[in-house]
């Protein structure tokens, strides 16, 4: 073993130039292979992090586009079915044009609701409720008032969602730093 150590050193130390000018090079090309190959891992896992984080803004996004769109729907119902009880109240009949507001409004709330949500029955029952006492209430017959409860079950599904969307962008957050 040491016999062919010491050819080996002879070898190169006859061959220094040699060794320098091949050696050197192909340390150089092999370590810069290496290096550009974990920069590029490194790169395309900060690639993905970011998609997974612009996606997950972008579902943040449509969630509170989404409860605006369901806040306003709720508005509209309860606004327009207020100002026909107030039409009732003053013996004027009711327009064609704003029962089918109403029902576009309540429609458009069932359209936006998931039916899954704890508070999905109720609400619609809340809705349907307030119809009811606007016939009633043109037939001459006076019925409790479900505007309050309107609210209130609807203020409870406005918050939890917003609850939601608030730790859903913190998560986001979270990820990002």
């Amino acid at each position: 073993m040491s016999e062919i150590l010491t050819n080996a050193e002879e070898w190169i130390g006859g061959h220094i130039q040699l060794v320098t000018l091949v050696l050197v090079p192909s340390l150089t090309i092999l370590l810069t292979t290496l290096f550009n190959r974990s920069a590029e891992k490194r790169s395309s896992a900060e690639r993905l992090t970011e998609r997974e984080l612009a996606s997950q803004l972008k579902l943040v996004e449509f969630r509170q586009s989404w409860i605006q769109e369901l806040r306003a729907a709720i508005v509209d119902f309860g606004t327009l079915s207020a100002r026909m009880g107030v039409q009732v109240r003053k013996t004027e009949s009711i327009s064609e044009e704003l029962w089918e507001d109403l029902s576009r409004s309540f429609s458009k709330i069932q359209l936006l609701m998931n039916p899954l949500d704890q508070d999905y029955k109720e609400l619609m029952k809340t809705c349907e409720d307030l119809i009811d006492e606007i016939t009633a209430a043109q037939n001459g017959n006076r019925s409790a008032n479900s505007h309050t409860k309107l609210d209130s079950v609807s203020q409870r599904i406005l918050k939890r969602e917003w609850d939601r969307l608030k730790s859903d962008l913190s998560k986001v957050i979270g990820q990002a730093a």
